[in-house]
């Protein structure tokens, strides 16, 4: 059905007319082809800038906010928290503090299936509304019991973040590029 004259090869369609595509043997690219791969650095650049400004800073945001809610417990212990909430006792901080570590542990394979099994922006505002949530609700908390939850909590959304913003990357990026 197709046909190969002087260099030039007739495809059929679907309107029975045969489009004409012209095959070259020159090595060296034709003007319409530097022009197309010209334009489409260009625009690969422009994407790359808006991704760089959306992107980086929002994830940075997120890393920012994880960093200081990892640290957060150390000021409310200058401030007085071990003995309004937990009695005094070193051992209940203690135990609060590793109650965020367990978690993070525990739900960081979890996090990673979720990000795959969902898509990862999803799966990173879903463990930042966790984690945003337990958060803010932590300043409400009045007893030992409330800070346990919140610290699991925050464990459980951060322990999705963490591995999910290089998955991310991966997705928007090129591997030169990261």
């Amino acid at each position: 059905m197709t046909t190969v004259t002087n260099g030039q090869r007739s495809l059929p369609t679907t309107e029975n007319t045969h489009a004409m595509i012209t095959v070259s043997s020159s090595p060296t690219p034709t003007s319409d082809a530097k022009t197309s791969a010209s334009i489409n650095a260009a625009a690969e650049r422009k994407l790359k800038l808006k991704l760089d400004a959306v992107i980086v800073p929002l994830t940075t945001l997120l890393y920012l906010s994880a960093y200081l809610d990892r640290g957060n417990m150390g000021n409310a212990r200058l401030q007085g928290v071990e003995r309004d909430l937990m009695g005094g006792s070193d051992t209940n901080f203690s135990i609060a503090l590793a109650c965020f570590y367990i978690a993070y542990i525990l739900f960081n394979v979890p996090g990673n299936i979720m990000a795959k099994m969902l898509q990862p922006s999803t799966a990173l505002a879903i463990a930042a509304l966790i984690w945003g949530i337990a958060s803010t609700l932590q300043a409400a908390t009045f007893n030992f019991a409330g800070i346990i939850v919140c610290r699991l909590f925050i464990g459980i959304g951060e322990a999705g973040f963490g591995p999910t913003v290089p998955f991310y990357y991966t997705i928007w990026y090129k591997r030169e590029e990261i």
